[in-house]
Formats: structure tokens, sequence, C-alpha cells
């Protein structure tokens, strides 16, 4: 699995010999002398001032391509992707049932050593719900202002292979990324944002669902 697939406000990785830690868009190089101190003091810093802008939010965007890991693609390995980043207590509780190793993955998935089913597990690379991002949305976080879960799932056939993010406040707390439609709630309805994130400008205001899908349905 490619490494610079991952996104973090601290990244360890070893680079051509030598360890780099990233630390947002900043890359600091050197030995173990040097890296070990500098990571010590940052995660310290980062935890006396919780409230601080994230270094993740101002780290470039993974341009790469991230392996599917979805369906069988190695011998003994069956990867399926949590919908929407959640696998709920009845699925856990199955697998641990059937005795099957689970490994995780950074892509909100997991990798087994056997074919498995379950409503909230995606296994399908052509299904059109591995795309949506959404947060908890309202009833699972006290700002948001929309049922942001529900919406993403209800627009998931409308998408066309595009993906779609959801957010139910202007905060953006699930992805900082790029999607090709962003929606991001306020009292009022959504602001629709295409091939953008939270930050940038809507081209529309105050959109109920229904509108949403039927501009996802223009050509």
């Amino acid at each position: 699995m490619p490494s610079g697939a991952l996104r973090a406000d601290l990244m360890l990785r070893h680079e051509q010999g030598d360890w780099v830690l990233h630390h947002g868009p900043t890359r600091h190089r050197g030995g173990r002398a040097v890296i070990v101190p500098l990571l010590l003091d940052l995660i310290a810093a980062s935890s006396a001032q919780p409230r601080a802008e994230r270094a993740l939010h101002r780290a470039p965007s993974f341009t790469g391509q991230r392996p599917s890991l979805m369906g069988a693609f190695l011998p003994e390995c069956f990867g399926a992707l949590a919908l929407l980043g959640e696998i709920s207590a009845a699925t856990c509780f199955m697998l641990a049932e059937t005795a099957a190793r689970v490994r995780v993955t950074p892509w909100r998935g997991i990798v087994l050593d056997r074919t498995v089913e379950a409503p909230d597990l995606m296994t399908d690379p052509k299904d059109s719900r591995k795309d949506l991002i959404a947060c908890p949305g309202k009833g699972g976080c006290a700002h948001a202002l929309s049922p942001t879960r529900q919406d993403a799932l209800s627009l998931a056939s409308a998408l066309s292979g595009r993906s779609l993010h959801v957010s139910g406040c202007a905060k953006g707390c699930a992805s900082r990324g790029l999607s090709d439609v962003t929606l991001v709630a306020r009292e009022a309805g959504y602001d629709l944002i295409w091939n953008g994130t939270v930050a940038d400008r809507p081209v529309e205001t105050g959109l109920g669902i229904a509108d949403v899908r039927r501009r996802l349905h223009r050509p």
C-alpha cells in the first residue's frame, strides 16, 4: 500500500535511506538524534494547543491513486470498505464469530482472509457509495445542521462516478480535500460547490436535497 496516500498531522517515513518527518507541508530530514526530539516537541506543542489549526489541513492533498482493495485481489485477501467509514457492532460480532483474520487499512476499509457480506461493508469496486464522505451529521454532532449521512446515501445513485462530500457545517471535519461535489449545510439549506472543498465559494446556496439531485442529473 502506498504510504504516500496517507495524510496526517505528523508522519514519519523512511525515504531513500533517511528518516523524514512530515509536519503539514514541512519536511524535516535527519537521523534519529534530530528527528526523535523534534517529533516529541511537535507532539507536545500540538497537545498543549488542541484548538490550534491542524497541520494536516495545511498538508498537500494526495494526488496519486489509492488501491481499491475491494473484493478478492490476492490469494486469501478479500477487501471491504466500511460504508461512510463506520462498521456496526453487529458486523464486528459477525467477523469475530467467523474467526476471520482482519487487517485494517488507512482508507476506511479492512482486508480479510475470506469472503464476507454485511450491509455496512462494500465489496464491489463499482459501488457508487464508495465515493461518499460525510460527517456524523445532525443527531451525531451538536454543530451539524443536516442529516448528512442520510442525504449522502440518498444522492449516491445520481453521482455517475463523481465523488461527494456532505458536511453538516462549515468546518468540514470529515474532509478538507477536493471532491467533485461538496455540500455544506447552512440554516437555510445546502451550499453547492463543484470541484472544490468546503472552503471554496459555492455556486448556489439554500438548496434542498431534491434541488441537489436535479443539479446532479443535469448533463
